[in-house]
């Protein structure tokens, strides 16, 4: 695949290696069909209920830590924990202000969609422009321009799209989702700012460089690919303006996850474990339902086969307890606190 990083973007059907799901959606899939059925932005994206006992219950937890937090300082990654990467290997003091202050932006748009108090929009607004005024997106581990060039800290006129910058792009697009309207009424602005940075950061990215390694087109696929494509599927669902931009950078990233699902083998396991079944098989599942949502059900994959191999990866690697085998470098009594509605729901539906 040649690097075009400095030309054209490619067309979808110029990389595409039909994987279960294009094999399953055919044409349906392409950029020209995709750009006729995809939902507006302001439906694109499925929208939680917030009302109700069940919900008030289930953010209860996340009102007492929001609470907490609320006038105190926001976490500030700052240039010499980036540094540190580079010059001793540390990458986990900046990555956790990072986390820290993504954890605290989520907090505050739920709140203000609950509530719908200004003071958390606020608190949301501040936390939306701190992502946007982020030098990098990108986790220092992952970063690109350094090295060739001798430095110590990104380069913001590269950008690189990582794990983090896809992680980013999709937080401000279902805060944009949940608090939008709002947001243009009390600081407007805003969201243009976002639509800006996304796109400058993420989506223009994607679709001019067919030569990033998470890929998978030199055939070495493996669980960043659902992640990122994933991540990429909801901000241009929500922030991209309808057209044909749009639907190219949606068929590029249903083609990344048909990739990840066409390398799995027929009975759906992940040669990288349990543990990361659920930053793999799970993120394309979560896109899955994003853009069976986002077609009105024109683009379903139920009906492919791996997908419902995959499924019972969990149970067949559960031992008991809390006990599973793993392998690599995952942990054989992994974290329980994963997405299991995502697995419930497809369960259900295969």
């Amino acid at each position: 695949m040649t690097n075009t990083a400095t030309g054209p973007p490619l067309r979808a059907a110029e990389t595409a290696r039909p994987g279960p799901l294009l094999n399953l959606w055919g044409a349906a899939a392409s950029p020209g069909a995709l750009a006729r059925v995809l939902l507006d932005p302001g439906r694109a994206l499925p929208a939680p209920d917030l009302a109700g006992e069940p919900a008030r219950r289930a953010l209860e937890p996340v009102r007492e830590r929001a609470e907490a937090e609320r006038g105190s300082p926001w976490p500030q990654p700052l240039a010499s924990q980036y540094a540190r990467y580079f010059q001793d290997g540390d990458r986990t003091v900046y990555e956790r202000n990072v986390f820290d202050r993504q954890d605290r932006l989520t907090r505050a748009v739920l709140m203000a969609a609950a509530t719908g108090d200004d003071g958390w929009l606020a608190e949301a607004a501040d936390g939306i422009v701190l992502l946007c005024e982020q030098s990098s997106w990108c986790w220092p581990a992952h970063e690109e321009s350094c090295r060739p060039r001798g430095a110590v800290l990104p380069d913001p006129a590269v950008p690189c799209l990582d794990l983090g910058a896809g992680d980013v792009a999709a937080q401000l697009a279902w805060a944009d989702q949940a608090i939008g309207e709002r947001l243009d009424e009390r600081f407007p602005g805003v969201r243009e700012r976002v639509r800006a940075e996304v796109r400058a950061r993420v989506l223009e990215p994607f679709t001019r460089r067919r030569d990033w390694h998470w890929l998978g087109l030199d055939g070495h696929v493996h669980n960043w690919c659902p992640w990122i494509c994933g991540n990429v599927l909801v901000a241009a669902l929500r922030l991209a303006e309808p057209g044909e931009e749009r639907a190219l950078q949606v068929a590029l990233a249903v083609e990344g996850v048909d990739r990840y699902l066409a390398a799995l083998p027929p009975d759906g396991s992940v040669d990288e474990g349990y543990e990361y079944w659920w930053n793999g098989a799970c993120r394309a599942l979560e896109a899955l339902d994003v853009l069976a949502h986002a077609t009105s059900g024109v683009l379903d994959a139920a009906g492919a086969p791996v997908v419902r191999a995959t499924v019972r990866f969990p149970y067949l690697m559960h031992l008991g307890g809390g006990w599973y085998v793993n392998v690599a470098d995952a942990r054989a009594r992994p974290p329980a606190g994963q997405p299991w509605d995502v697995l419930h729901r497809w369960a259900r539906r295969v």
